[in-house]
């Protein structure tokens, strides 16, 4: 879409690319993917990886970004698609 807003997103995760891309798209926001094959932090505490996986996305891109953390939730959780535009 010329003239749309997008966003990078620094993942080597194809599934993680594609449904976050499906979402944005919906917004009118074109998702751009940054690569990103660094080491992955090994910790217990998932805020802690992706702080880490984030300073070098942007060591390595020098692209502004920002971190979305999503906490487990103890009820099934529908579809994505439902959840949205449910």
């Amino acid at each position: 879409m010329p003239g749309s807003p997008s966003i990078w997103f620094a993942t080597s995760n194809d599934h993680k690319f594609e449904e976050a891309r499906f979402v944005l798209q919906k917004l009118g926001i074109v998702l751009r993917r940054l690569p990103s094959k660094g080491l992955e932090l090994q910790s217990g505490d998932p805020s802690d990886v992706a702080v880490h996986a984030a300073a070098g996305a942007y060591l390595t891109s020098l692209k502004p970004l920002f971190v979305i953390l999503f906490r487990a939730s103890p009820e099934p959780v529908p579809p994505l698609p439902s959840r949205l535009w449910g």
